[in-house]
């Protein structure tokens, strides 16, 4: 028979030895974590982190630090990532930018999202909304595509630079319409946007945060929500795909959460866990659609195949139309 003193012993010799995962399981997390964010302050990434930090801090039990790792598109913090210990202490929030698009037209890129990373969850979408200018006579996408059609070549589209995400959303709607489109880059939306107002490009397809203000000032025209889903800041807008019988079409900036390959499990689903619970907390919602943001939430599982799937359409678009953003 054991005594008290050889019970307490062979108990903690059992936890000493109990596998990783399992302590994790139990534990985690036990001390801080580091949130990365590969963009500067003040986007639309950076601004959905700070909504939902404090209440994620009160989820998790333990301080989240957001870290701004800006540079080339994401890739630098998609770096600091991909070198941090998978352990669950290190965990960055992306756009569809860096999980999604950098692969497609970036051949030196310098990380690959779908083998490098282990998703967590897919947190929001900002919707795409479709402008042009209001000396166009164009108020539908049928008209548009149209008046496109007639036109080869000469309608011009702005967007934040070649490969970005504004120059694919484009590009999706010319290879499912067929109709051929002159891009003109910019560097950034902003300076995109005021060529657009002083109508020396014709239209764009960007962030409905960026947009709102001119179209609700009448100086732009929007015609159409780029997602599947209308907005629910612009209920009365048509999606593209209703509107042109574009069944596939779907562009949307669309951000996520992602570990490093070779997390534990136990942590990829407490932190999933977590996040899901923020974004169900009724004031979060109602902060978060405020700003604009739709909510998505869901599995890691989910994501993946939504990350996967994305990817690969974007691959196709930058192939087919030679798009390249080294």
């Amino acid at each position: 028979m054991l005594s008290r003193r050889s019970f307490v012993v062979i108990a903690a010799l059992s936890v000493s030895q109990a596998s990783p995962s399992l302590l994790l399981a139990q534990d985690y997390p036990v001390r801080s974590i580091r949130l990365i964010v590969p963009f500067p302050p003040g986007g639309a990434l950076d601004t959905y982190v700070r909504a939902v930090h404090q209440d994620l801090e009160k989820e998790l039990g333990q301080p989240v630090v957001v870290d701004n790792v800006a540079g080339a598109g994401g890739a630098i913090g998609a770096g600091a990532l991909i070198r941090a210990k998978p352990d669950g202490y290190t965990v960055m929030a992306g756009p569809v930018q860096t999980l999604s698009i950098n692969a497609a037209v970036n051949s030196k890129l310098t990380y690959d999202p779908v083998t490098q990373f282990v998703p967590v969850m897919q947190t929001v979408m900002v919707n795409y909304i479709l402008v042009v200018r209001p000396s166009l006579p164009i108020k539908t996408v049928a008209e548009l595509i149209a008046y496109a059609k007639e036109r080869p070549g000469k309608l011009t589209y702005a967007t934040s630079g070649t490969g970005s995400a504004q120059h694919m959303a484009v590009a999706l709607l010319q290879a499912r319409s067929g109709i051929d489109l002159l891009h003109v880059p910019y560097k950034g939306m902003g300076p995109a946007i005021n060529d657009l107002l002083a109508g020396q490009v014709d239209m764009t397809i960007a962030d409905i945060a960026s947009l709102m203000p001119q179209v609700k000032a009448g100086k732009l025209r929007a015609i159409a929500v780029a997602g599947r889903k209308r907005s629910s800041q612009l209920p009365d807008l048509p999606t593209i795909s209703d509107t042109a019988n574009l069944a596939d079409y779907d562009a949307v900036a669309w951000q996520g959460i992602v570990v490093p390959v070779g997390t534990p499990a136990s942590a990829v689903q407490r932190l999933n866990s977590a996040f899901n619970n923020v974004q169900s907390n009724p004031a979060v919602v109602a902060r978060l659609t405020g700003m604009g943001f739709e909510l998505v939430g869901g599995s890691p599982e989910a994501f993946r195949q939504y990350m996967a799937a994305d990817v690969g359409k974007w691959k196709k678009v930058a192939k087919d139309y030679n798009i390249t953003a080294e």
